[in-house]
């Protein structure tokens, strides 16, 4: 099967569906920002197991700073947890390195 690179260089294998039942844009495989890393057994149902539980968050009415608060001290813990504390480090430098980038890339005037 034809494989191809996402943004950081993980290869991702096309033709898989586009979007879930609720709409939202699917990926086929992670991109994998923590060197060393493999894309885990059952990805896709866990993210969208999440992404489902997000959007019904997002329908109930809770404030948009309630529920990325609540992520946040959801997922930090798991990610050190999962990495350890150097490359946890690592994996939020490079995600803020991302940020950055998207902000000031073509378009935006930050």
């Amino acid at each position: 099967m034809k494989h191809i690179r996402g943004p950081f260089g993980r290869e991702q294998r096309p033709g898989s569906k586009s979007t879930t039942k609720a709409g939202r844009k699917k990926t086929s495989l992670p991109e994998s920002t923590v060197p060393g890393t493999e894309v885990p057994a059952q990805f896709i149902p866990a993210r969208n197991i999440l992404a489902d539980a997000i959007a019904r968050a997002e329908k109930s009415a809770l404030p948009a700073s309630a529920i990325t608060s609540a992520l946040l001290v959801e997922i930090l813990p798991r990610l050190v947890a999962e990495f350890g504390h150097q490359k946890c480090a690592f994996l939020l430098n490079k995600l803020a390195d991302e940020v950055l980038a998207d902000a000031t890339g073509p378009g935006n005037a930050h």
